[in-house]
């Protein structure tokens, strides 16, 4: 995702979550776990339970197994919290051995994925148009 979100004239920061950590210091915030037992990392929650969501661009991910039950419950409540959540991306395997971390890692489609994903959220969140076929094909993953 940060690999996309480079492709644009965005300032990328790459962090984990802190308690020091203020997404009110952000423009977009991306925020993502993976997930077991379909619950985002206790790390995530505190971090989203924290902080100030109102008028905050936010885009969530998620990937392992549960990831889409666990993200549309982010997603959800990010809502009720009055954030423009301006994109979701679910990275899912759906292979039992994920759920014991040995499952399937992130494959090549699911980089991409999440490349153009990265890129495409940016774009929208700031108004940065992609308008010419080509360089909608130039984003990869750029088309669901």
């Amino acid at each position: 995702m940060a690999e996309g979100c480079r492709r644009t004239t965005a300032e990328v920061v790459l962090t984990e979550v802190s308690e020091e950590l203020d997404a009110g210091a952000f423009d977009l915030v991306f925020v993502g776990s993976c997930v077991h037992r379909a619950r985002f990392d206790d790390s995530v929650t505190k971090f989203l339970d924290e902080n100030k969501w109102e008028d905050r661009n936010v885009a969530v991910f998620a990937c392992h197994s549960g990831a889409k039950e666990a993200l549309g419950k982010v997603v959800a409540e990010l809502s009720q919290r009055k954030a423009r959540v301006l994109n979701s991306l679910n990275i899912q395997s759906s292979s039992p051995l994920n759920v014991l971390g040995f499952g399937k890692r992130l494959n090549e489609q699911d980089l991409i994925r999440a490349a153009g994903f990265g890129e495409r959220t940016v774009n929208n969140a700031f108004g940065l148009h992609v308008q010419k076929n080509r360089e909608k094909r130039r984003i990869k993953g750029y088309v669901k």
